[in-house]
């Protein structure tokens, strides 16, 4: 049970980290297109 916790715990902070970076990428993407724009 205590193993299953840790790999949900680890699962949600894969999935997280995974999120943080798809923003990051979407913000960066976003400020590089207005600047060409521009």
């Amino acid at each position: 049970m205590k193993l299953k916790l840790k790999n949900v715990f680890l699962a949600y902070f894969l999935v997280s980290i995974a999120g943080l970076l798809y923003a990051l990428v979407q913000l960066v993407s976003a400020s590089s297109t207005k600047q060409k724009a521009r």
